[in-house]
């Protein structure tokens, strides 16, 4: 028997497909603080993890603000000085050749409020 997944390749013996064991958290930060999103992930083969901002179909890359890591089956998205252009849903995806899951968080940034006093004529 043969199960397929998605339309990718038939299962092995030891094949599982690839799901989130622990997905990123919404979060609410003050504009200038640093974000930490982590997912941890299972499967076999071992997948891939991917992060997604928005529905936008291409997956962020490390900028000199955005920091993606992976140490084994866990992956770490960092915002540094975060702004309020950075709020949005933040989807982490793992993906295998034998199929993908995906969890996501809402970041809300608190933008900087600044009070400006006008002296009396």
């Amino acid at each position: 028997m043969h199960v397929l997944i998605s339309g990718v390749l038939p299962l092995g013996p030891t094949d599982i497909v690839p799901s989130v064991v622990t997905g990123p958290l919404n979060q609410l930060v003050d504009e200038g603080t640093n974000v930490d999103f982590f997912c941890e992930v299972k499967g076999s083969p071992e997948p891939s993890v991917s992060w997604f901002l928005n529905d936008d179909d291409f997956s962020l890359q490390s900028t000199a603000r955005i920091s993606i890591t992976q140490t084994g089956l866990t992956s770490h998205l960092t915002i540094s000085n975060a702004t309020v252009n950075d709020k949005g849903m933040y989807k982490c995806v793992a993906t295998s050749k034998i199929g993908t899951a995906s969890e996501e968080a809402e970041l809300k940034v608190n933008g900087k409020f600044f009070v400006v006093e006008r002296s009396q004529p």
